[in-house]
């Protein structure tokens, strides 16, 4: 998590390549988390209130579990085509970048210095490349 957003051995940060790495972490911190195997997980009591030949949709175990079940992504999207361009049409760095801009907006702890806030609002309001150069005032 120390490289996380490091381009160029360190040299070159950037902000969306920060929240990218960030995401993959949080995806593998997921993926190699042991299995639970225990009567609660297995659902013998759902087995048993839907009975042959039912469905588990309207089962108390799945309405107490669905919303935290499976894995929600931060920056990728499951919404359809249509709905995904109606709300813009984001890609993966354009999504990582306005992640970074909202937390930004939102998290200023500690504030950021004047530089450092205005090298970003030049860097994002010029169009420039994603990756951005350390402004100075951050060399220690």
């Amino acid at each position: 998590m120390h490289s996380a957003g490091w381009l160029e051995g360190g040299l070159v940060s950037s902000y969306e390549k920060f929240i990218i790495d960030i995401e993959l972490l949080k995806m593998m911190r997921v993926e190699f988390t042991p299995l639970e195997i225990d009567e609660e997980s297995l659902a013998f009591g759902a087995h048993e209130e839907v009975g042959h030949g039912g469905h588990f949709l309207g089962a108390q175990h799945t309405m107490e579990r669905f919303r935290t079940c499976f894995y929600r992504p931060l920056l990728s999207s499951s919404k359809n085509f249509e709905r995904w361009q109606r709300d813009g049409a984001f890609d993966t760095a354009a999504r990582a970048g306005q992640i970074c801009q909202r937390t930004l907006d939102e998290y200023e702890q500690p504030p950021l210095d004047d530089a450092i806030r205005q090298e970003l609002e030049r860097t994002w309001t010029a169009g420039a490349p994603s990756s951005v150069t350390e402004p100075s005032s951050l060399r220690r």
